[in-house]
């Protein structure tokens, strides 16, 4: 069973980039992880969000791993909301944005470790500084080394 990860205090004000990106404790049903990612336009200017999180995965001691990110998760999942087209957002002061990270605990190589890890690391918008969130309960990646994202789109 995966520890839980150091949770970093949550930022106050905001980023350099005028955009925070937060994520929501993951819901694991049916052997299904999906997590929320919310990104909030915090500074004074409209951002323009297009496609899929940047999204890279981290160990405990925050190195990357090597896995395969599924843009759509269709190698994960067959949910609808992930598959949605993935079109230009603009985001005014204080709107917010919001993706789904899927990911499954399977194991298909008994011989193999499998892959845990503690932090998704999101660069929010192109160039800028990227964001790290802590994931409670950890990321059981199982022998797949693969995590789906859905596209960026306002929520309801």
């Amino acid at each position: 069973m995966p520890t839980e990860p150091n949770t970093p205090t949550p930022p106050t004000g905001c980023p350099e980039s005028g955009v925070r990106v937060t994520g929501e404790e993951p819901d694991a049903a049916m052997g299904l992880r999906a997590m929320t990612l919310t990104m909030v336009n915090c500074g004074g200017t409209p951002h323009t969000v297009t496609g899929y999180p940047s999204l890279r995965v981290l160990d405990a001691d925050r190195t990357a791993l090597e896995i395969e990110i599924d843009p759509g998760a269709a190698s994960i999942t067959t949910m609808e909301s992930l598959r949605a087209k993935a079109r230009p957002l603009t985001l005014r002061p204080g709107e917010r944005a919001i993706s789904v990270v899927v990911w499954r605990n399977t194991v298909t190589d008994a011989a193999g470790p499998g892959q845990d890890a503690r932090y998704f690391d999101i660069e929010p918008l192109p160039g800028q500084a990227r964001q790290q969130i802590a994931v409670p309960g950890g990321i059981d990646l199982g022998t797949t080394g693969r995590v789906g994202i859905g596209p960026w789109h306002t929520p309801g």
